[in-house]
């Protein structure tokens, strides 16, 4: 990032400056990261987290790092070591970064815009399948308190069997807009 000096010239701006001025409480960091207090203050006592006079934003991210890959089944061991190395590379590429020059900045930021427009087609093609199951899954938990076997013991006349043979049609209706919706997807696709 860069700011207008008072001279008119541009200085290099750094954000280390600020994250290093930012602090939060303990109660504050593991409101925002959804860990315990607990958790946070064995972490800092084990150095996995620098955090004696607060937590800096710097901080907030290796403990949001590191409870994400709590939340995939890793162990705290892995937790960390793969947090750490997520942030090592992230600071490599900024200091690379820096270091191009002009065209090759254009360069590096173009590819990495096309890699960010392919994961975004990812995202496009999985997430129709991902809502649909979700919607399906809605559908199964409204139908989910029928006993056909009750019903069936019933008269045909009786209104609970109207009502479930509604419900049932309602389903299907849903289950066939979903299809429909998927298919239609996959045209596309």
């Amino acid at each position: 990032m860069k700011r207008a000096s008072g001279n008119g010239k541009l200085d290099r701006f750094n954000l280390n400056q600020i994250s290093d001025r930012v602090k939060f409480s303990i109660e504050q960091t593991a409101r925002i990261c959804s860990v315990t207090r607990r958790q946070l203050s064995y972490w800092t006592k084990k150095g996995i987290i620098a955090g004696d006079k607060g937590y800096n934003l710097s901080a907030v991210e290796k403990v949001l790092l590191i409870k994400k890959h709590l939340d995939a089944g890793n162990t705290l061991r892995q937790s960390v070591a793969r947090s750490e190395t997520l942030l090592r590379d992230r600071e490599e590429q900024r200091a690379g970064l820096e270091a191009l020059s002009g065209d090759r900045v254009k360069e590096a930021l173009s590819q990495r815009l096309d890699v960010l427009e392919q994961d975004l087609t990812k995202i496009r093609r999985v997430l129709p399948v991902h809502t649909a199951v979700a919607r399906l899954n809605r559908v199964w938990s409204g139908l989910a308190d029928l006993n056909l076997d009750d019903l069936f013991s019933q008269s045909a006349q009786s209104q609970p069997i109207h009502e479930t043979i509604q419900r049932l049609d309602d389903a299907i209706g849903k289950i066939e807009d979903i299809v429909k919706d998927l298919e239609e997807v996959k045209a596309e696709g």
